[in-house]
């Protein structure tokens, strides 16, 4: 078992945004989380990655599970450094394969040598980036929770 989830109850005051969730994924199984606005994804994500309590139920995870976290905010960027400096440092490449990586990834030249903080969100840099802060660490579970595109 990698991970699992028995009767998980949560509420925001009167508002309970999940109820009874159980599930089990094991190694190698994949899943999708979709749903409306509100209705409980990012609460469950939280919840089976240890960020916040479980206050009924239970989560249990398989020994040495790492989970990788892509957060909404991207909270988790060193947003003072340029994509290449990133890339070398985290990845652990060369500058030529960090040039060779992002331009695959739509990049242009000048936009690799900009600070993470300068980049608009929505130009793929920072998604690209905190896709590296999550699962450059070799995570067994990807946690993504993203918001839509305005």
């Amino acid at each position: 078992m990698e991970i699992k989830a028995d009767k998980i109850h949560k509420t925001y005051g009167t508002i309970t945004v999940l109820k009874d969730i159980s599930f089990s994924l094991e190694r190698g199984q994949k899943a999708g989380l979709i749903g409306y606005n509100g209705t409980g994804k990012t609460t469950l994500l939280r919840t089976i990655s240890g960020e916040l309590p479980v206050l009924e139920g239970k989560v249990s995870h398989g020994n040495a599970l790492v989970i990788g976290n892509l957060t909404q905010e991207h909270d988790n960027l060193p947003r003072g450094e340029s994509i290449k400096d990133f890339l070398t440092r985290r990845a652990g490449i060369s500058v030529q394969a960090a040039y060779a990586l992002a331009v695959k990834f739509g990049f242009k030249a000048a936009e690799i040598d900009k600070t993470i903080a300068t980049l608009s969100r929505w130009e793929g840099a920072t998604t690209f980036c905190s896709l590296f802060c999550a699962f450059g660490k070799r995570a067994h579970l990807g946690r993504a929770d993203q918001p839509p595109r305005p």
